[in-house]
């Protein structure tokens, strides 16, 4: 798909998430019309793969709109990480590195996607606390800070990859603002529902992903940080509970 800066421009300010899900999967239409339902006035964003999957199957729903790359070397990063992350689909790669990208959160439903989100979370809540509209939308807003409010801290810290510091230690320290993030969810880990534990949000580091598969060196060598760096900040992932689609 082209790249498009000016396009990009026009969205990032509008966005209220970025959405994945597998449209071939049972409800998956209930949630994207409860999705249209709930976002009436701001985009929600789908990258070209998950947007084309919609597509092809004809669940492209307002207020769901198709995310560009918005330079070449982030359409470049994804796919090189696409091909050497061999467990992880390129839905999740794409939607991660373009979430980031657009300093939006996304929203899952589903579990197609689930192992990968937890493969590459560095900091994952879990909740037993029933969510209601309300409740979800409030946290929803939450992660929409979450990512603006640490995205420079989280930056600042990727660019140490470039300029000597390990992987590990890079990690360890954004797993530390990430962890620290959590705590804005206070109401979902306060007290204990009846229901069994369920995650919910998913703090994901695509670093982490590349630092598993053995490819962060080689990653800071073919990219500059100027160029990716704002791909590849920690990224909110709420995941829509099954009960609340019905």
């Amino acid at each position: 798909m082209a790249t498009s800066f000016s396009r990009y421009a026009a969205i990032v300010k509008n966005l209220r998430g970025v959405v994945l899900v597998d449209p071939g999967e049972e409800r998956s239409l209930r949630f994207l019309r409860w999705l249209s339902n709930r976002f009436r006035y701001r985009n929600v964003g789908a990258s070209p793969s998950v947007h084309e999957s919609l597509k092809l199957r004809g669940k492209v729903l307002r207020p769901i709109i198709n995310l560009y790359y918005p330079v070449k070397e982030v359409r470049d990063l994804i796919e090189y990480l696409a091909s050497g992350l061999g467990t992880y689909t390129r839905e999740v790669i794409e939607t991660v590195i373009l979430a980031s990208t657009y300093v939006s959160p996304v929203i899952v439903f589903g579990e197609r996607f689930r192992g990968s989100l937890r493969s590459a979370s560095i900091n994952t809540i879990k909740t037993s606390v029933e969510m209601n509209n309300k409740s979800l939308k409030l946290h929803l807003r939450i992660a929409d800070y979450s990512i603006l409010d640490t995205y420079l801290a989280n930056l600042r810290l990727l660019e140490g990859l470039w300029t000597g510091t390990a992987p590990e230690d890079v990690i360890k320290r954004r797993r530390g603002v990430a962890v620290n993030e959590g705590r804005r969810f206070w109401r979902l880990t306060k007290s204990k529902g009846e229901a069994p534990e369920e995650e919910v949000v998913y703090y994901v580091d695509m670093v982490k992903a590349a630092n598993d598969a053995g490819l962060v060196n080689e990653l800071t060598k073919r990219f500059k940080y100027e160029d990716v760096g704002a791909a590849l900040t920690i990224v909110p992932v709420v995941a829509v509970p099954s009960y609340m689609i019905g």
